[in-house]
């Protein structure tokens, strides 16, 4: 067809500014994207730097508090430390980056442990060397503990030195400076512990800076590999000099390349997209196209999740069933994973479910960039998907797609200065193992996902006869749980707390008991980890919170002596949004002091999500409740992490009493818990107390409280009031007779 003259270059005028419009604007939405890129790795950076921090952190405090506690115990002796070298071992058994402690009177090295490797530098005068005397003069006129810069030691080795001035008191109340109590922090042992061989391996890049002055730096550590242009600075709080640590991360070459082909692409397709509207507005075609264009568009519109882009349950329901059709006429094998984001509802409750959606969109687009020839990733609604994948070869293939799920949703997610750690858990049925329709094969991947949740969540598992049975199991004892609550079958039980300096009864602690019709009564370990899988937990908690509160308030009408109530809380229950308004509505309700409760809760449920425990627990402290850790010891126990809790009250693990009377390790561990403890002004309660014995040797190790047996087993409530009364009546008569 012969074209007018005139068309044809106004028609290429229009395609070059079109060109020119899409390019200018393909290129700055690549540079945007590429800036975005560089944005959250610098993000992603600070966090891990802040944790990294934190980690070196504590491994530099457990150092400074065990030499402190020495120079303490120096003090309180008036510079005499007949117990010094089992101390020091046992300190630097326990913290291996101490190579040896040291003591200094009048600045000159006299005791060091372990003494062999150490012999050169006995009579050392710290006052007159070097290295060391310009800091340590500071420290004396300050009286302040300080770090020197990494250092060539005497004996041998490259250390930091942490130095603790001690001061004492004479009879005539003047204080003079006593010496020095020195810890060597070896540095090679100190990067171990504080994990940057982990670090490294995942591919960060590291180094530590002591500056003594701002413009000569000193490197204490570094990783093999060189830090990068990208990298986040984290300052660290130490007794002298300015620290600092670096942290960068290298960007993959294929990110690189990536990188530089969006700007190819920049250009390449709005070039493409200039030339085909060249070539539709010079065709008489092009309205047939529109048509066809918009019918494809309606389509896409009826199976397109319109949040994410992904395939929406009508895709799942139409096309993908006659997918399924057709492989099993073909005899090939393929795989249908269900599953949900665990613990998504406390991103929508706690932030918004506008950050809810966008924390939807990340996953969608991470599950797509996984590699597998055919699949179909489809949102069902809400934070549910499935993925079909066909043409499988085994379990093993199948397998490892699913461990790649996991660990592409564990990676963190930054939105809007919101940060989220995310998890999944999978359930897969096999077709046609598992189902040949698609109603069979939902029902048992389904169940299948419910026993990955069993299991601990962010894992996958795959169905089989077993868990359909195991599920209906759970099934018919979670339907019996919910009967438990709404026919009145539970009851609260109550243990006394006692003090161990006269054995008054102050405090107790609520401790549920079901009555089974069939199975009679059935204790908490039975039914309360199905309670917490199956989310019960929650109603069930505040059952307690209601009923032990109840029970406070009738105490004051029969006008019986005043205890405080001590109740257990859940990991789940310390992220439920609701908690704290519920508790101050039943003080409220039933007229009872906050003085008169308190919470416990286990390290493990505090580990779940610290920082919202933290700030739930702070409010309740606020209000005037006491906060107890439980079963402290047994977890993992961080002191670090402790002293930023809101806790009253630690509780030390039955296991550690029980053999109290014979196992020296135990009676160390039992003596640290608690000196740290006062040392940071908490009070401690002994569990599982059940013979004399047990209880002087606490009572000798300075522990306040106790529970256990040797008073009583947990009791109904009209038996635990009779104890209460009696031991009230017999500790005043105790009273009358010392007076």
């Amino acid at each position: 067809m012969i074209l007018p003259k005139i068309r044809f270059p106004f028609v290429a005028a229009i395609c070059l500014c079109l060109f020119t419009l899409l390019s200018t604007a393909s290129i700055y939405f690549v540079h945007s994207y590429n800036s975005y890129f560089n944005h959250e790795q610098k993000i992603l950076l600070d966090s891990v730097t802040q944790d990294q921090k934190a980690i070196l952190q504590r491994q530099f405090s457990l150092t400074f508090t065990s030499t402190q506690i020495l120079a303490y115990n120096i003090q309180l002796n008036q510079g005499y430390m007949p117990y010094f070298n089992k101390y020091a071992k046992n300190i630097i058994d326990s913290i291996s980056s101490i190579s040896s402690l040291q003591l200094a009177p009048k600045g000159i090295i006299e005791k060091i442990y372990p003494p062999k490797g150490n012999e050169a530098a006995i009579g050392l005068n710290i006052l007159q060397h070097p290295p060391y005397n310009e800091l340590s003069d500071i420290s004396i006129r300050h009286n302040k503990a300080i770090l020197t810069s990494p250092v060539q030691l005497v004996q041998g080795g490259r250390a930091v030195i942490y130095r603790v001035p001690v001061s004492i008191t004479n009879s005539k109340h003047q204080n003079y400076f006593w010496g020095f109590v020195s810890a060597v922090i070896n540095i090679n042992e100190l990067i171990l512990n504080s994990r940057f061989g982990d670090l490294e391996q995942q591919g960060y890049q590291y180094k530590i800076l002591y500056f003594k002055t701002p413009s000569h730096p000193i490197v204490v550590a570094h990783s093999s590999e060189p830090v990068g242009k990208l990298f986040s600075t984290k300052f660290l709080s130490l007794p002298s000099g300015q620290w600092e640590l670096r942290i960068s991360h290298s960007i993959p070459k294929n990110v690189l390349g990536e990188m530089q082909f969006r700007y190819t692409l920049a250009l390449l397709i709005p070039a493409l997209i200039a030339l085909f509207f060249f070539y539709m507005l010079l065709q008489p075609s092009r309205l047939k196209l529109l048509v066809n264009e918009k019918t494809q568009e309606l389509e896409k519109l009826a199976y397109q999740d319109p949040l994410t882009g992904l395939p929406n349950r009508r895709f799942l329901t139409d096309k993908l069933q006659r997918t399924i059709f057709k492989q099993k006429k073909k005899v090939q094998r393929s795989a249908f994973i269900y599953f949900d984001l665990d613990n998504f509802k406390r991103i929508n409750d706690s932030v918004g479910h506008d950050i809810g959606d966008q924390v939807l969109v990340l996953v969608a687009e991470r599950l797509l960039s996984l590699s597998h020839q055919k699949s179909h990733v489809i949102r069902l609604g809400g934070d549910e998907f499935c993925i079909y994948l066909s043409e499988i070869d085994s379990h093993h293939e199948v397998s490892q797609y699913a461990e790649q799920v996991l660990q592409i949703i564990q990676k963190p997610v930054t939105i809007y200065k919101h940060h989220f750690m995310m998890s999944t858990s999978l359930g897969i049925a096999m077709i046609p193992d598992d189902g040949q329709d698609l109603i069979s094969i939902m029902q048992n991947s389904d169940m299948a996902l419910y026993r990955a949740k069993q299991l601990g969540k962010n894992q996958y598992a795959f169905y089989t006869k077993n868990i359909k049975d195991n599920t209906m199991k759970d099934i018919l004892e979670e339907d019996e749980l919910h009967r438990a609550l709404t026919k009145n079958e539970f009851e609260l039980y109550y243990q006394p707390q006692f003090k161990l300096a006269n054995g008054k009864i102050f405090s107790a602690e609520a401790l549920i008991r079901w009555h089974h019709p069939e199975r009679g009564l059935i204790g908490p370990d039975t039914f309360i980890p199905l309670a917490e899988r199956t989310g019960l937990i929650i109603d069930i908690g505040y059952w307690v919170i209601e009923t032990s509160i109840a029970f406070i308030a009738q105490r004051h009408k029969d006008r019986l002596s005043p205890i405080c109530m001590h109740i257990n809380l859940s990991a789940l229950q310390l992220r439920d949004a609701k908690l704290v308004k519920q508790v101050t509505k039943l003080l409220d309700q039933y007229q009872v002091s906050p003085k008169e409760i308190g919470f416990e809760v286990t390290e493990t449920a505090l580990l779940s999500d610290v920082t919202l425990a933290s700030n739930i627990l702070q409010a309740f402290q606020n209000m005037g409740i006491s906060i107890a850790i439980d079963d402290f010891g047994v977890g993992f126990s961080s002191l670090g992490q402790l002293k930023n809790l809101p806790v009253n009250i630690l509780k030390i693990d039955k296991s550690f009493v029980d053999d109290l009377e014979t196992n020296p390790n135990d009676k160390k561990i039992v003596e640290a818990i608690i000196a740290m403890a006062h040392k940071l002004s908490i009070h401690v309660v002994a569990e599982g107390i059940e013979n004399e014995t047990q209880w002087c040797l606490l009572e000798n190790y300075s522990c306040e409280y106790g529970q256990g047996y040797v008073v009583s087993r947990p009791l109904p409530k009209a038996a635990f009031n009779t104890l209460v009364e009696k031991n009230k009546q017999a500790y005043r008569k105790s009273l009358e007779k010392d007076i």
